[in-house]
C-alpha cells in the first residue's frame, strides 16, 4: 500500500514538473512557426520541435517565442534556406 502512494506521488510531482510552465512551449511553437512561414497566407506552419528546457529566469512566453524563432532561423541557415 505504502508502494502505491509513493507511486502515485511520484506520479503527480513529475506532472506538476513537466507542465510547470506551459506558456514557454506555447511561445517556443508560435516563434518557430512564425519564423519558418512568416505572415505568408499560404503557407503551412511545420510541427514545431520540443522546446528545451529553459535557461533560469527565461521561461515566459516571450523567452519561448524568442528561442522558437532562434532555433527556427539557425535551422534554416543550416538547410540553406
Amino acid at each position: 500500500m505504502k508502494m502505491c502512494i509513493m507511486t502515485a506521488s511520484l506520479m503527480c510531482v513529475l506532472t506538476a514538473i513537466a507542465q510547470a510552465d506551459p506558456s514557454y512551449q506555447d511561445g517556443y511553437e508560435e516563434g518557430y512557426q512564425e519564423a519558418k512561414c512568416g505572415y505568408t497566407q499560404h503557407c503551412v506552419p511545420p510541427v514545431a520541435p520540443v522546446a528545451p528546457a529553459p535557461a533560469a529566469g527565461e521561461d515566459d512566453y516571450q523567452d519561448g517565442y524568442r528561442a522558437g524563432e532562434d532555433y527556427a532561423e539557425e535551422e534554416g541557415l543550416e538547410n540553406g534556406y
